[in-house]
């Protein structure tokens, strides 16, 4: 199998590697961990570390 990478023409995105933090201005993430609670950002949270 032939793979091959290219562009697709994606402008101003980043890789954030192992850092937890990612350049302003960004989306927020938000999960809900328990079916009753409260909805927490996980923006900052490194799945690296997951």
């Amino acid at each position: 199998m032939d793979c091959r990478l290219y562009g697709v023409g994606l402008d101003h995105t980043t890789d954030p590697g192992d850092r937890a933090t990612l350049p302003q201005p960004h989306a927020h993430g938000y999960q809900r961990w328990e079916p009753d609670g409260a909805l927490t950002d996980v923006t900052d949270f490194n799945t690296v570390a997951a």
